[in-house]
């Protein structure tokens, strides 16, 4: 059953990796020598990442240990329902306990503004933070690209459009502006709130004026995924990916590897 599962472990990385080949995802600037930092774009982004105590121990170090490094580990936010090494404690009071649920998620973005983006604090320390969930992979060098091309003073809500619906597992986007334009209805939005945490966040955004940006690049599933159920997941893998979701710890090492420790020769 072992040697079974191995075998099978090596197919999904051999087909993963004959697809960001074919897709020219394997060349520079993927590569450990090849990073932007955010002094370079004169921002600076913080990640809200939501998790759950099934994943604290597995999850959590997978990322600090892979894309995490990127943004430096200072500026990842993990919100959890319950406490552990390097988790931040919010109220979870959904009846499904995972890693989006409403109520956990419209509290840590009360926190984000708190503690980054409050006008209040002794100068900004975030122009935009992006939420994703714990099993999310964030491709730093073409987020913080896509974003040096955008205003963070001006309300902007950014992410992968989905049915309608800002992917919350791909990964969306707020500017400092737009995070103190919503703050003040937060807990009144969730109080009414009767469906997922993205789409409730996404309501709760277009009554103060925000309204949603759809970015390529963004995906809500991972590379197999969106390769062998176009349907579901539509069939368009981007050149210049910022996001991936349905990737487990193992699956953050292979990308992280394909991603920044390997090259092809030119």
């Amino acid at each position: 059953m072992r040697w079974s599962a191995l075998a099978l472990g090596i197919v999904q990385c051999l087909l993963l990796a004959g697809v960001l080949y074919r897709l020219d995802l394997l060349r520079p600037p993927y590569t450990k020598h090849n990073t932007i930092t955010p002094q370079a774009h004169g921002i600076t982004v913080h990640v809200l990442i939501t998790t759950y105590p099934l994943h604290h121990a597995t999850h959590l170090p997978a990322i600090q240990d892979t894309w995490g490094k990127r943004f430096g580990l200072s500026s990842l936010h993990f919100f959890s329902s319950e406490p552990g090494p390097d988790i931040i404690v919010v109220p979870s009071n959904d009846a499904e306990e995972g890693h989006g649920t409403k109520t956990k998620v419209f509290n840590a973005w009360k926190y984000m503004h708190d503690h980054y983006v409050d006008p209040r604090l002794d100068g900004v320390k975030a122009d935009w933070v992006i939420k994703c969930d714990d099993d999310t992979f964030l491709v730093y060098e073409n987020l913080m690209e896509m974003l040096s091309r955008r205003d963070h003073r001006q309300p902007l809500f950014l992410g992968k459009d989905v049915g309608g619906v800002l992917s919350g597992g791909a990964g969306y986007i707020l500017s400092a502006a737009a995070i103190r334009a919503v703050y003040p209805s937060l807990d009144s939005c969730l109080e009414r709130a009767k469906s997922g945490e993205d789409i409730e966040m996404m309501r709760c955004l277009g009554d103060v004026g925000v309204t949603p940006e759809h970015v390529p690049g963004m995906h809500n599933a991972n590379p197999l995924m969106i390769r062998t159920r176009p349907k579901e997941f539509g069939s368009e893998l981007h050149p210049r990916p910022i996001s991936f979701h349905y990737i487990d710890p193992d699956w953050q090492h292979v990308l992280y590897y394909f991603f920044y420790l390997s090259s092809t020769s030119e």
